[in-house]
């Protein structure tokens, strides 16, 4: 329920790459490198790869990548969704911390809701999605996050959300 950076610096191959997958942002430094390997050992990525990476960048770029064992670096990693942020060499950690502080200043049933909805939603038809965020966006209309926000914004002070 709470959102995952995964900070990648470096090679990130098989396993690895399938870990960083399961987050929900990749930030990379330029020099990192994100490749299955796995098929010219004799196997596949087990550990999840061959249904996060589609669906982060696509069928036809996954299966590529997956079949040819490629290795995809920087900009061309950025170009194709598999980073989601790119940083200067050494920086991709202290990056998703400040992106994390970011996240964690905001109303925390928003970002969760928000979540919920993106990640089940995928797996759902564009209707039922739309149904399931309207069903989320009623509940958080509600909460007290909301009414904080909003005496927050007519106050001109940060909202201090307590995640109700």
């Amino acid at each position: 329920t709470k959102p995952v950076i995964s900070a990648v610096e470096g090679y990130c191959l098989g396993g690895g790459f399938e870990i960083a997958l399961w987050g929900d942002i990749i930030v990379a430094g330029e020099g990192a490198k994100f490749g299955f390997p796995e098929v010219r050992h004799g196997l596949m990525p087990g550990l999840g790869g061959t249904q996060t990476l589609p669906r982060l960048i696509g069928p036809q770029a996954a299966k590529h990548m997956i079949w040819s064992g490629r290795l995809v670096a920087g900009a061309e990693a950025r170009a194709l969704g598999i980073a989601g942020e790119l940083t200067a060499p050494g920086k991709a950690l202290a990056r998703a911390r400040e992106m994390a502080a970011e996240y964690a200043a905001n109303a925390p049933l928003g970002i969760m809701m928000s979540k919920q909805a993106i990640d089940r939603g995928l797996d759902m038809t564009r209707l039922d999605g739309l149904m399931q965020e309207g069903d989320l966006f009623q509940m958080l209309y509600f909460s007290d996050d909301m009414q904080e926000g909003l005496r927050a914004f007519a106050e001109k002070r940060h909202a201090r959300f307590r995640g109700q």
